[in-house]
């Protein structure tokens, strides 16, 4: 694939990918300040902590900055010189709001958006996910060398995230490269999603009657509808025609229109009359049917395009499976349209009335045809929404007892619910299959564990049934109950449902994908769980294997599948080779790797290997001189007590009684302490009780367990000193220093053979 040359579509390579928020903006050289900020660039916003400029032009300026609770990188957009009213500032919160419910993968995340004062003005901004080393859509497919199928493929997780805004009657209005980025794990990303209707109609244009007249939107990319200017009169039709841009551009390397050194009003001409080049013509090899889909996608009138993102990403997935296309070539009766439309004068002379009835007969007859599968489908999903709606009206007002603020327990909704859905749907099991998904949801949640997986498992029959088995829905129900089997200790159950997982993606994405590689990890510590270690083994080789002979630049992948293979080497007594491994994952982590949390999992994962061959110093100089008993702020006794001289050795377990996951694995860790507190190696339990726990919970649950070591309830310092929270989480001290802190995602907390080599190092003392 050639990259464009029209002038309008150049890119810089060194762009930071969060730098696409605006049309109007322009790269920031870090050169040009030392990557510090400027004097008049403001240190913090609200509860945010700015970094660095990423980009600055018309609307405003992009930073990047951190989030100081929950701590994480973010990208923020102040808007610049808008005339903000409080109605405007109202109703930008109002649309942040909304647009902070679109919770997709594949739209960034809005995670706050309001003012800050700066000079006596309120400066309205918008705090969004930030997505290191992502690349535009574009640029991806370059870099990678993508052929046209996997472009295809690509293209389809946007159609999805793009369909998503639209059902909850968001329409983006500046789809373009620029605003579509892909993550190292060739994962889609949106941004601006939305923002394009808040910025430009709310804050720029405070009066509604001033908002006709205003383009808004990327030039090359926009829809000729928004070359009328009305943003009232835009709908989801107008993303669809981009989307034909964005996948044109995407296929070819090229726009559909020759642009280059035109005026704004040439360019709405051109958009708005001139036919686009056939793909096939511009020297792309590509089929007929994508020549068709494109040409589908970038009709001139709305009603002859795909109605929907989703149709769109059908026709395409039909493409791909080689079954037929829904979208067809342009009839005798659209272009007996754009012959009335540009010949206006000519069809008035001779026989107006007979050219419009033929072409309304024959127009209508061909929208019969062509559109009403889309529409359908469009008008079956609406449906859908009506009816989960109406149900769910049912529900609070069959459920929810007559008087005001009397506190209604989750689990009666839940109940009530799971009894008014028995038959509530017969004709469309897709929408009981979507509650059912969600009562399962939240009885996991209520902690009816039995009830969440009836719920789950009549979800995934269902889903299976009428969606099909690879379905992302089907797999989505396979998820929430892995992650169910996990709680409960149903491991045996879990690696069935691993196994199909793994299936479903090596279908969906193929076999040397990297979401299938991912699954095939979390099929390893499945056979982990029900003790079939060479087997896991086995896996994470194939996998290495397969991530290697790929050559991906997904660097992080690569630590990921080190780490695992490391930790099964050590489990299947391949200490030697766990520790060349563990090494050189860590030096590979701290220098090529910008994320701290690699370093430090990559270091646990080698300190977990040296402690099973004995090698205590070795692996305490890995966390240098960190401290650890005066960070252990006990408030008071549930049972026992700490003595920290009385051994060099003390696993510390930091554990909280609401946690689901601590159940069981509080047990196992008080059968090891039985085992191995003889040898020199203790055991102490460090609880917060936080959530609506009390001591008396934690007598109980201890007693419940049968859990024999000295716990106690700290001050409120030492889960933030260990960075842990209780699930539980574990840290292994050697007189008085951090020599290893768990990171492993296995569901033991501590390997048999870092005991036992322990126990050796005391041996030979």
């Amino acid at each position: 694939m050639s990259d464009s040359k029209d002038d309008l579509n150049k890119k810089k390579s060194n762009q930071d990918p969060n730098s696409h928020l605006d049309d109007e903006t322009k790269t920031f050289n870090p050169n040009s300040t030392g990557g510090r900020l400027e004097p008049h660039h403001p240190k913090k916003i609200g509860q945010f902590l700015i970094k660095r400029v990423i980009a600055s032009g018309g609307m405003g300026t992009v930073f990047e900055g951190v989030q100081e609770n929950p701590r994480r990188s973010v990208a923020i957009k102040v808007i610049k010189g808008s005339d903000v009213s409080e109605k405007a500032i109202s109703r930008l919160k109002y649309e942040a709001q909304m647009l902070a419910r679109l919770r997709h993968p594949g739209i960034a995340e809005i995670y706050e958006a309001g003012t800050y004062e700066e000079h006596g003005t309120a400066v309205p901004f918008f705090a969004m996910e930030y997505i290191p080393n992502a690349k535009t859509i574009t640029e991806c497919a370059n870099l990678r060398k993508l052929s046209v199928d996997e472009r295809l493929e690509l293209f389809l997780q946007v159609c999805d995230a793009v369909n998503f805004g639209h059902q909850r009657g968001i329409v983006h209005r500046d789809l373009k490269p620029d605003n579509i980025l892909v993550d190292s794990h060739k994962r889609v990303r949106i941004i601006d999603f939305g923002l394009a209707r808040v910025t430009d109609s709310d804050l720029r244009q405070t009066n509604v009657h001033t908002e006709v007249g205003q383009i808004i939107g990327s030039l090359q990319y926009m829809s000729p509808e928004q070359f009328e200017a009305d943003s009232r009169d835009l709908d989801i039709r107008s993303d669809v025609y981009s989307l034909g841009v964005v996948l044109y551009e995407l296929l070819s390397g090229s726009l559909p229109y020759d642009l280059s050194t035109k005026k704004v009003f040439e360019i709405a001409s051109i958009i708005r009359e001139k036919e686009p080049l056939p793909l096939s013509k511009s020297g792309t090899k590509v089929t007929d049917e994508i020549d068709i889909i494109l040409q589908k996608c970038l009709r001139k009138e709305r009603e002859m395009r795909y109605q929907t993102a989703y149709g769109l990403k059908q026709d395409i997935s039909r493409y791909l499976s080689g079954d037929a296309i829904v979208a067809r070539s342009p009839s005798l009766a659209y272009q007996m349209k754009i012959f009335t439309r540009k010949n206006k004068l000519l069809v008035s002379s001779f026989a107006t009335a007979f050219v419009v009835l033929i072409a309304g007969v024959i127009i209508s007859t061909t929208l019969l045809v062509q559109v009403s599968e889309e529409r359908e489908r469009a008008v079956l999903e609406s449906e859908k929404a009506k009816k989960a709606n109406v149900f769910l009206a049912n529900i609070f007002e069959t459920a929810v007892p007559i008087g005001y603020g009397e506190p209604v327990p989750i689990k009666r909704l839940l109940d009530k619910s799971t009894e008014m859905l028995e038959d509530a749907f017969p004709d469309d099991p897709e929408i009981e299959a979507d509650i059912m998904h969600s009562l399962g949801l939240g009885y996991f949640f209520c902690e009816e564990y039995n009830a969440a997986r009836d719920h789950l498992n009549h979800a995934l029959s269902s889903r299976k049934e009428t969606l099909g088995e690879t379905h992302p829905k089907t797999k989505e129900t396979l998820e929430k109950l892995s992650r169910l089997n996990g709680v409960t200790g149903e491991f045996q159950n879990d690696l069935v449902i691993c196994e199909e997982i793994c299936r479903i993606d090596s279908i969906n994405y193929g076999v040397k994908n990297e979401n299938t590689l991912s699954s095939k990890l979390d099929l390893a510590f499945g056979l982990e769980s029900v003790g079939r270690i060479s087997d896991a083994l086995k896996i994470v080789r194939n996998t290495r294997e397969v991530y290697l002979s790929e050559e991906s630049d997904n660097i992080k992948l690569g630590n990921q599948i080190d780490r695992y293979l490391s930790w099964f080497l050590l489990q299947s007594g391949n200490f030697d080779k766990a520790e060349e491994i563990a090494k050189e994952n860590l030096e590979l982590a701290s220098t090529k790797i910008e994320d701290s949390w690699y370093t430090e999992s990559s270091k646990s994962y080698l300190a977990a290997a040296l402690i099973a061959q004995g090698k205590l110093a070795e692996a305490t100089k890995l966390y240098g001189d960190f401290p650890t008993y005066p960070a252990l702020d006990k408030e008071f006794d549930l049972q026992g007590n700490l003595d920290p001289d009385k051994s060099d050795i003390l696993l510390i377990v930091f554990w909280e009684e609401w946690c689901p996951f601590c159940d069981k694995r509080m047990r196992r860790l008080d059968k090891l302490y039985r085992q191995y507190h003889n040898y020199g190696i203790d055991m102490v339990g460090v609880t917060r009780m936080s959530k609506t726990s009390n001591k008396l919970d934690c007598e109980e649950f201890l007693r419940r367990n049968d859990i024999t070591f000295p716990i106690f309830k700290e001050g409120g310092k030492a889960f933030s000193y260990f960075n842990c929270g209780g699930v539980p989480s574990v840290r292994l001290v050697y007189k008085g220093k951090l020599i290893w802190e768990k990171r492993t995602p296995s569901t033991q907390l501590i390997s048999r053979h870092m005991l036992e080599g322990i126990v050796k190092a005391q041996q030979s003392l």
